[in-house]
């Protein structure tokens, strides 16, 4: 049976028009690379229209996936694919909530099961999806219930920020037969020697919740004191959560995340320990957790993410190549900072924009892709071509740091060197024509070293000439990339 590729607007259920919004993909001898270049250009066409654009994307896999078969090249393929399409859309991967149920299937399968789950989160997709469709169903996926799978997903995605910490996270499930009914393996489980502390207690979803079942979590909690605790809770009823389950999460200021069966749990808890530090503290008895009051008068650090901007120039008819090449630039940045960031993206810069994407939040780094000339500046979509000082008019009361700026367009040197004239932290442009890929290379290493060291300028240059390192071996040094650093 075959992957049905969905694609809606981001938050509906809306199909994008490229071949009705839906397509099948096979096997990895028969991909339909033709439907995947139209979809780029579609997102680029309806961002030129000048409306807020984006789009989720599902894959929803059909038949005997992850039962019988497991086609790991093939699911790495579509998950690379989605990603470097979809201009930093949401991709989802959608599959049945009743395949895997027995505990003798996941065990019999788990080594298979587990290297697949790694295979989805190493492509840093948006996350693993569980719905009530059959996949024996040869028709089509309902947009609404892709949509409502979507939104459930979102809802556990706005959890990881508060659970990255340092150490490694265990299931605690409660009572301890779900351990083998979910089909739990001793990777994720706690056994009470773990010295991170960071636990996940893991509670079936049902009517009533017991007095003795309370008591354990309670003493569970008492005995772990100085750790970390959420409530995981497995199982899904249209009635919501039970009171005195809500009443206990409540007591115990525990956060609350609701999964529809094992593999999303397991998916959500693979992504959260590779975003925790996984290095034990040398005195971990010195360390504590502790828990901020209600109206604590001091924000949360994890929500303020760096700020990204991502802007294409490239026109999707004139530069129809350049554009899916910036589509994927995007795909490739994206797979390795995913989730480290705040990102914006825009697949068609009219200049006329940019002072709404700059005020749109604090921005870390901006990426600009697009052409170039020397000294009379850069295009943006609609064939403009704007100078140095123009591009900079368009931005007078930032206001803001901006710690990098760089410009993958030839000839960009000029426009680098005046916005580090105009305070940029460090501009980046190049003295000659450029081509796609070594662009990409540099680009993706140096904006890596700013957002994960929020605009340090010495790791952004330590970045930049490591960088350069890199193409000099490929050959690439003639392209004259040129970094600028602005001193006050």
């Amino acid at each position: 049976m075959s992957v049905e590729v969905t694609i809606l607007l981001e938050g509906s259920d809306e199909a994008v028009p490229i071949n009705g919004g839906q397509w099948h993909e096979f096997n990895l001898a028969r991909i339909d690379h033709l439907h995947w270049a139209n979809l780029a250009l579609e997102i680029a066409r309806r961002a030129a229209g000048r409306e807020p654009f984006q789009v989720d994307l599902y894959l929803h896999f059909k038949g005997d996936h992850l039962v019988g078969r497991f086609d790991y090249d093939f699911v790495e393929k579509l998950v690379e694919l989605a990603r470097e399409h979809t201009w930093g859309g949401r991709v989802f991967v959608v599959l049945d909530q009743g395949i895997l149920r027995q505990p003798d299937e996941i065990k019999n399968n788990l080594p298979l099961i587990a290297y697949w789950l790694e295979t989805v989160q190493k492509g840093r997709v948006a996350d693993v999806a569980l719905t009530n469709l059959s996949r024996a169903n040869p028709e089509s996926a309902p947009p609404s219930v892709l949509k409502k799978a979507g939104c459930d997903c979102r809802m556990q995605f706005d959890n990881l920020p508060w659970l990255v910490a340092p150490g490694i996270w265990h299931c605690w499930p409660v009572p301890r037969s779900l351990i083998e009914r979910l089909g739990f393996d001793n990777d994720l489980l706690a056994n009470g020697r773990e010295p991170d502390r960071n636990f996940l207690i893991v509670v079936d979803r049902k009517s009533t919740f017991t007095t003795d079942e309370k008591s354990v979590i309670k003493k569970f909690i008492r005995k772990n004191s100085g750790g970390r605790f959420a409530l995981a809770v497995v199982g899904i009823a249209a009635s919501g959560l039970p009171a005195d389950l809500l009443a206990l999460a409540v007591e115990l200021s525990l956060r609350v995340i609701q999964f529809r069966g094992w593999l999303d749990l397991r998916f959500f808890l693979t992504r959260l320990n590779n975003l925790c530090v996984t290095q034990v503290p040398l005195l971990p008895e010195a360390i504590e957790a502790v828990s901020v009051e209600t109206n604590s008068p001091f924000a949360n650090s994890r929500k303020a993410l760096p700020g990204l901007l991502i802007t294409s120039g490239f026109n999707y008819q004139q530069d129809s190549t350049l554009c899916r090449e910036a589509a994927r630039d995007v795909g490739k940045l994206l797979h390795v900072i995913c989730h480290r960031a705040d990102y914006l993206i825009h697949p068609s810069l009219s200049a006329s924009e940019l002072p709404t994407l700059f005020s749109a939040k604090e921005l870390t780094a901006w990426w600009f892709i697009g052409h170039g000339k020397s000294v009379q500046g850069l295009q943006d979509v609609d064939g403009q071509m704007l100078s140095p000082s123009e591009w900079l008019a368009k931005i007078p009361r930032y206001g803001k740091r901006l710690p990098l700026a760089f410009f993958s367009a030839c000839r960009s040197a000029e426009t680098a060197y005046a916005f580090a004239r105009a305070g940029v932290g460090v501009a980046i442009g190049f003295d000659s024509d450029t081509l796609p890929s070594p662009c990409r290379l540099l680009a993706i290493m140096v904006i890596e070293a700013a957002l994960y060291s929020r605009g340090n300028p010495n790791e952004i240059m330590s970045a930049f000439a490591a960088g350069c390192r890199q193409l000099q071996v490929r050959g690439l040094a003639h392209i004259k990339p040129r970094a600028f650093y602005a001193v006050h």
